[in-house]
């Protein structure tokens, strides 16, 4: 069976852009075709939008904690009318460890990622409602690159071939969660 796929994020950059390389029948919402899912107008639009589909993948650059709001809409949306499907959230190995800082980057991702650990253990209650949250480190976009030129960067299709392969488990085994980052050269080993 043919899974239909919603995407939370732009087509035409980074992630977005390799996952409609890969299903070019996936549909996606942004602000570049009218949802901004930082509304929660937006939010509930979407959320509705994607019960006709079999899998969300969650990977917008959505600020003050809007992807952990997006997911958690579509989850109880999906948990209502007893839908069964897929939720994939991309995340960031920033979610780790605490730093003094008032940056909310690395908060934002350690939210979602304890959302996406609770729901993702809802399966063991009966629902129906698979979810996996995948924490990617640096991923070769052109913001990454700008940002970070010197770092080893994971390339935007292994990250879509990961989605490919989580999308490709048996029917009764769901990936909860998996973190990735590329090895960085051994100058930058720390200091024990």
């Amino acid at each position: 069976m043919k899974q239909r796929i919603i995407v939370a994020g732009n087509p035409e950059y980074g992630i977005g852009q390799g996952i409609y390389q890969k299903w070019p029948e996936a549909e996606f919402a942004s602000r570049r075709n009218g949802f901004d899912l930082t509304e929660d107008e937006g939010r509930t639009a979407f959320a509705r939008r994607s019960m006709d589909f079999d899998v969300v993948i969650f990977c917008s650059a959505l600020w003050r904690f809007n992807q952990t709001i997006l997911v958690e809409q579509v989850w109880r949306t999906w948990s209502e009318q007893k839908k069964a499907g897929h939720l994939i959230c991309l995340g960031s190995t920033a979610d780790v460890g605490a730093r003094a800082s008032n940056w909310l980057y690395p908060i934002e991702k350690k939210s979602l990622q304890s959302l996406c650990q609770n729901l993702s253990w809802c399966i063991h209650k009966g629902s129906p409602i698979k979810v996996t949250y995948l924490s990617l480190g640096y991923v070769l976009t052109p913001k990454t690159e700008e940002k970070h030129p010197q770092k080893k960067k994971l390339s935007v299709s292994y990250v879509v071939d990961l989605v490919d392969w989580v999308l490709h488990q048996p029917e009764g085994v769901n990936v909860n969660s998996m973190s990735l980052d590329p090895c960085q050269p051994h100058s930058e080993m720390p200091h024990q």
